[in-house]
């Protein structure tokens, strides 16, 4: 199996565990207007859009920048498509580091959350280790 196709594999799989858990979040906040649920917050739900809402952006930069570089030889687009991948980076690993790991024992919502950032995490760096390894490495003489 190459790379690419693991690759989209793990990003189908890790798109489809947070969707679950946004799916399941929002079912509690819809119960929690109505008085029933306690666990999600208003809080929560701005935290969970969030990780979802990088989620969605990453998914995509990831995948047409993976497609990109493996289908099309210019040298400079696999390099614009690491740059883009380079760039869903910060955001995510803010929301994983300095939002979802210090709360993360509140819940398990939020344990739920923590993993999937993480998850989220891992998946761009190894996008980035693999278009990298896979298409720029090149030895500059």
């Amino acid at each position: 199996m190459t790379g690419l196709i693991k690759a989209l594999i793990l990003w189908v799989i890790c798109s489809s565990i947070s969707y679950m858990i946004y799916k399941k979040c929002m079912t509690k906040a819809e119960l929690l207007e109505e008085g029933i649920a306690d666990e999600c917050t208003i809080a929560n739900n701005a935290d969970i859009e969030t990780m979802f809402q990088h989620l969605k952006i990453s998914f995509s930069i990831n995948c047409v920048a993976l497609i990109l570089a493996t289908f099309i030889p210019l040298q400079f687009l696999r390099w614009g498509a690491a740059i883009a991948c380079a760039f869903t980076l910060p955001p995510v690993f803010y929301d994983a580091i300095y939002i979802t790991l210090p709360k993360m024992k509140e819940s398990r919502t939020r344990f739920a959350m923590t993993i999937a950032s993480f998850l989220n995490l891992f998946l761009i760096i190894y996008d980035l280790n693999y278009l990298y390894w896979t298409y720029l490495h090149k030895v500059f003489i």
